[in-house]
């Protein structure tokens, strides 16, 4: 129980909930707006986002394969974004 209210009184793990709320109301309204199989594919968006956020503020390695993998990723979603 110590650990659930020391973790539930952190300022990091509250803006982290809220963060998640925000973006739970950004993804119904965009679903809202756009069709299902156009919006899902940019959830992938967030793997890059977070290999991105890695190298630049954790300063992790960052190698040929991951690059492959996020290239691929991102080439996927615009294709998805681009089909008819």
């Amino acid at each position: 129980m110590r650990v659930i209210a020391a973790v539930s009184q952190s300022w990091q793990v509250i803006a982290g909930l809220l963060c998640f709320g925000c973006s739970a109301l950004v993804w119904l309204a965009v679903l809202s707006r756009v069709p299902l199989s156009t919006a899902y594919p940019f959830v992938a968006l967030g793997i890059a986002i977070t290999t991105a956020a890695g190298l630049l503020l954790f300063n992790e390695p960052f190698s040929a394969i991951k690059i492959a993998g996020v290239s691929l990723i991102v080439f996927g979603v615009v294709a998805v974004s681009l089909a008819p």
